[in-house]
């Protein structure tokens, strides 16, 4: 038998092993030798399949046991996280230096507590900043409402005491036929100013109470701006001022709408404002440029004038209520100090912006900007 590839490993090393078809069985087996003391060798052999199943019934066995050790793991560790965590569960938030169940837990209470605390300073604090803000926003509202109050009667005492004065040398008999028809036509001026004043004084106030109720829609601002030019025309020709309107136009030549979002009520008298300032404050013989163009997002209005300008030192405030730049022109052109604050106030409820630019002496522009009409957008 030393033929045998394990009976020789055997003789040689000790013991020896091998995997053949046996000679009898013609089966696949496996052969092991083992070398005695005396010299002789004993030689085992298995079948190759008795061996895998072997194999696999154990590898069987050692799955199910450490599925169910897992198991049991799984158990044994929810049990204990379970008793570790109900204490921490039970804390009471609100005391927690008294309810920590463990030694190990006192650092993150102690900064818990530290951070609740600052919480609490920074609410106080933050309280009293909000009502602090509330103080300063009801004492600036005071202040503007006195001072609003203030103009208002200032404003309103001007032309009554002219009317006053006029009538009162009317009724003394001391004027003759022509003097009373002069201080008549003085009465009706100032008469005409003070409802002008008046009318003002309401639609601002208005506009500051939100009382103007104003359906939000589509507006094509060249056809508000075509009808506003119509309008002022008859004024502007009777002084020879030229109000000319640019606009975007199709290959025929006619104009193309341009829309924006907004109210068509408020948008046609603001561009009657601007327009018309830019016609009273002009030079004989003057123009008015109404220009309107679009970029990507926005339509853009600009009045421009060929007239006395704004110096640069009263542009910041022209929008101020009762502000005039030149108090005698305003008086004599009708002015009453409220026309572009109104329209300032027109704009932002439009969602739009205004701004100036100006040159003593060569004119004024204001520009306007709208958001425009996004039919996939605005549309939802």
């Amino acid at each position: 038998q030393g033929d045998y590839k394990e009976v020789r490993q055997a003789l040689e090393t000790g013991n020896g092993s091998g995997i053949r078809r046996s000679s009898s069985g013609r089966t696949q087996t496996m052969y092991y030798g083992l070398l005695c003391g005396d010299g002789t060798v004993v030689r085992l052999s298995r079948p190759v399949s008795a061996v895998r199943h072997a194999f696999a019934l154990v590898s069987f066995m050692i799955s199910v046991t450490v599925l169910v050790l897992i198991l049991i793991s799984a158990l044994i560790a929810f049990r204990i996280a379970k008793t570790i965590a109900d204490p921490i569960n039970e804390m009471n938030l609100d005391d927690l230096p008294h309810s920590n169940p463990y030694p190990e837990l006192q650092p993150l209470v102690e900064r818990f507590e530290e951070q609740k605390e600052e919480i609490a300073s920074q609410a106080v604090e933050g309280e009293q900043l909000r009502r602090e803000a509330m103080e300063q926003q009801a004492q600036e509202q005071e202040r503007m409402r006195r001072e609003f109050s203030a103009n208002v009667s200032h404003e309103l005492k001007t032309p009554l005491t002219s009317i006053n004065g006029f009538a009162e040398l009317m009724r003394s008999g001391l004027c003759d036929e022509e003097k009373m028809i002069e201080f008549a036509g003085d009465i009706y001026r100032e008469s005409q100013r003070l409802i002008a004043l008046v009318n003002d004084i309401i639609r601002i106030s208005e506009l500051d109470e939100g009382a103007i109720h104003t359906t939000t829609e589509k507006v094509d601002i060249v056809k508000a701006a075509e009808d506003t030019i119509d309008i002022l025309q008859p004024a502007a020709e009777k002084r020879g001022i030229s109000i000319t309107l640019q606009a975007p136009s199709g290959e025929d030549g006619s104009r193309l709408p341009v829309r924006v979002i907004g109210s068509d009520y408020l948008i046609r008298e603001m561009f009657y404002n601007l327009c018309d300032n830019a016609v009273k404050y002009n030079h004989d013989g003057g123009d008015v440029f109404v220009t309107i163009r679009e970029d990507e997002e926005d339509a853009i209005i600009s009045f421009t004038d060929t007239g006395i300008g704004i110096p640069p030192e009263h542009q910041d405030r022209i929008f101020e209520r009762f502000y005039r730049v030149d108090k005698s022109h305003s008086r004599q052109t009708g002015g009453t100090g409220l026309g572009l604050s109104i329209v300032k106030t027109m704009v932002e409820r439009n969602n739009g912006e205004i701004t100036v630019e100006s040159t003593v002496g060569q004119g004024t522009t204001f520009t306007l900007t709208f958001p425009i009409f996004d039919t996939d957008k605005d549309m939802l």
